[in-house]
């Protein structure tokens, strides 16, 4: 079943990639008309880069790193340019079918110009993308008002650091770099929201060595994303359990303070009850019986799930954020 899911899903994936690159094609080369020995290489050049995004899934593990590294970093800029260009040329594309409808002796000059002006728009929002994305981590600071909180967990400091994605592009060095930030902060808990790694233990584990170095005062704790479910889950929950991480694989923790808690849980897994809960994660048995004193949080969960477990007397929730992942280089909140 999972290779024909994959199967399917690089069958997709390929028809999404070829239609969009149809559609630049036709934009880029085909409408304004360019020479023919320009039109050739433009065309040639164009599948070429088409033809990286799927080879840099189905190569990921089996190229060398070095090798790995240079092909992922091509085929993700590609990607992020490609949908800039796609975004640009799709409202010229527009804008010019109103212009030739009025003067239609305007067409290949309109395509030609829309060519242009997409493609320089393109590059300048791609180039501003890049020199974010290398740029250092950001620190965005969010005061949260927890209702029910005990006194003695107020100011309580908590850093999340989400959707890294170690693996061809992002190594021990980042690593390194992301826990002497997060360090500086003197958290009172890290909490890593999935999504760390894109390749096995094998593969990676030297790369995610650094984390060893975190420090907060009541712990490391980690849960899963997606992508860990792509690079061997059980491997990596194992693997980071023995760094010092706090796995929550659908489980909770007591939090004491001045004989004060608060119950930390992780979110749950796919076709997986959480403890004390249904499928749904509700509490039920012994944990619908701490009810509505327990003050229950839950990392890395969806918005909908958020409000929906907010009504169900979860007191609160804490996302991991799709975007943070735009820049291929993480986030931390």
């Amino acid at each position: 079943m999972r290779w024909a899911q994959m199967l399917i899903f690089l069958g997709v994936l390929t028809a999404m990639t070829g239609g969009l690159h149809w559609f630049l094609w036709a934009r880029l080369v085909r409408d304004p008309g360019w020479a023919v020995e320009v039109t050739r290489w433009a065309t040639r050049a164009l599948w070429a880069l088409a033809a990286t995004i799927p080879l840099s899934l189905l190569l990921m593990r089996a190229l060398p790193r070095p090798v790995m590294s240079a092909l992922a970093w091509v085929a993700y800029v590609w990607m992020g340019l490609a949908f800039f260009l796609f975004m640009f040329l799709l409202v010229g594309w527009g804008v010019k079918a109103i212009a030739v409808a009025v003067d239609p002796s305007r067409r290949e000059a309109m395509a030609r110009l829309l060519a242009a002006g997409g493609g320089l728009a393109a590059l300048a929002t791609g180039a501003v993308a890049i020199r974010v994305a290398l740029d250092r981590v950001m620190v965005r600071t969010v005061r949260v008002t927890i209702p029910k909180l005990p006194a003695a967990f107020e100011g309580m400091s908590i850093v999340q650091l989400t959707d890294i994605h170690v693996g061809p592009t992002i190594g021990k060095d980042f690593i390194e770099g992301l826990v002497s930030r997060c360090n500086a902060l003197d958290p009172d808990v890290v909490v890593i929201t999935g999504d760390l790694v894109d390749g096995s233990v094998a593969e990676l584990a030297e790369h995610v060595a650094p984390l060893r170095g975190l420090r907060a005062r009541e712990g490391v704790f980690f849960v899963t994303g997606n992508h860990e479910y792509y690079s061997g889950v059980d491997e990596w929950l194992a693997h980071l359990g023995g760094m010092g991480c706090v796995v929550l694989r659908n489980e909770r923790v007591a939090l004491t303070r001045d004989g004060e808690s608060i119950d930390p849980r992780g979110g749950r897994l796919v076709g997986e009850a959480v403890e004390g809960g249904g499928p749904r994660g509700r509490p039920r048995g012994g944990a619908a019986r701490q009810g509505r004193d327990a003050r229950w949080c839950c990392w890395r969960t969806s918005r909908r799930r958020c409000r929906r477990r907010r009504r169900r007397g979860w007191t609160w929730c804490c996302r991991a954020t799709r975007t943070a992942g735009r820049s291929g280089r993480g986030a931390t909140w």
